[in-house]
């Protein structure tokens, strides 16, 4: 599994879509042979993200959802399962499904909070803002990305962040 999952990072680099989703439907197919629950949380972030790159939506939200709970359940990590609560997010929001997606933004902002990651406190709270924003409730939008800023300053820096707030 992990050398699959390494051969389909290095197909990931030279752009190679379908060996690299090859790979990563190998390496999650080989997943449970491998002691590290993190290591196996990321074989499935990846082969999610994949998914989701391909528009399979149901796909990428079932490997989100297992590498949360493997990251959450058996690696312990609560920290690094907000990243994960991300993912999931944006999955939700693709299939419109906004209350959900909200549930989560929500989840993995207090998660941030409690380990008092402020830049992903910040990118939480510009999604956030973007979710508003896609709504048409530009009162809240203005009002998260502005809080994002708060919590990390530089990211006004980024070019997607300047055409949010303006």
């Amino acid at each position: 599994a992990k050398s699959y999952y390494y051969q389909g990072r290095v197909y990931h680099d030279m752009q190679r879509l379908a060996e690299e989703a090859l790979c990563y439907k190998k390496a999650a197919n080989e997943v449970e042979k491998i002691t590290s629950h993190r290591f196996k949380s990321l074989i499935y972030n990846n082969y999610g993200l994949l998914c989701l790159y391909q528009d399979l939506y149901n796909e990428a939200e079932l490997m989100y959802k297992k590498s949360y709970y493997t990251m959450l359940q058996q690696a312990h990590d609560t920290c690094a399962s907000a990243y994960i609560l991300l993912d999931i997010c944006h999955v939700y929001l693709i299939k419109n499904e906004y209350n959900l997606a909200l549930n989560h933004y929500k989840e993995a902002l207090a998660i941030a909070t409690t380990y008092n990651e402020r830049e992903m406190q910040s990118a939480i709270l510009y999604d956030i803002g973007l979710f508003y924003d896609n709504m048409g409730m530009i009162d809240s939008a203005v009002y998260y990305i502005q809080e994002s800023l708060f919590y990390n300053s530089d990211i006004v820096s980024m070019d997607e962040v300047s055409l949010g707030m303006a």
